[in-house]
């Protein structure tokens, strides 16, 4: 159980926990076992900075007997548009001459690892 006051709102708490307790070092992430706020806790704090998510990506294209599989990390500000242009970089024979995707794609990724940035050890001390 968390030792932060009664008060403190549901996120904020989640925050605060997950920055005492993710490793600096790599770690097994299983999102599934985070309850919903510390899922959006752990988003905010990649989006900010603290945290870096090591994921597993797959695409497939419709009509093609490939997939592709990348491990990527990720922190800061990324999204979906930028981890496409990764992938497509990877099959460039899956655009045509405009650079338009030659049919239907498909992306998931999978959460594997997570640890703390610098910045997010420097937060952890911070309260």
């Amino acid at each position: 159980m968390s030792q932060w006051p009664v008060h403190v709102e549901p996120l904020d708490r989640a925050i605060l926990d997950l920055l005492s307790l993710l490793p600096p070092a790599w770690g097994d992430y299983d999102a599934e076992s985070l309850i919903g706020s510390e899922q959006e806790a752990v988003r905010l704090m990649v989006r900010a900075g603290l945290v870096e998510l090591r994921l597993i990506v797959r695409a497939t294209m419709d009509d093609r007997d490939e997939l592709v599989e990348l491990v990527l990390t990720v922190t800061g500000a990324y999204d979906a548009a930028g981890i496409w242009r990764v992938v497509l970089n990877q099959v460039p024979e899956w655009l045509d001459a405009e650079g338009r995707t030659r049919g239907r794609c498909r992306m998931w990724s999978d959460p594997q690892q997570v640890r703390l940035t610098d910045q997010g050890e420097l937060a952890r001390h911070d309260y």
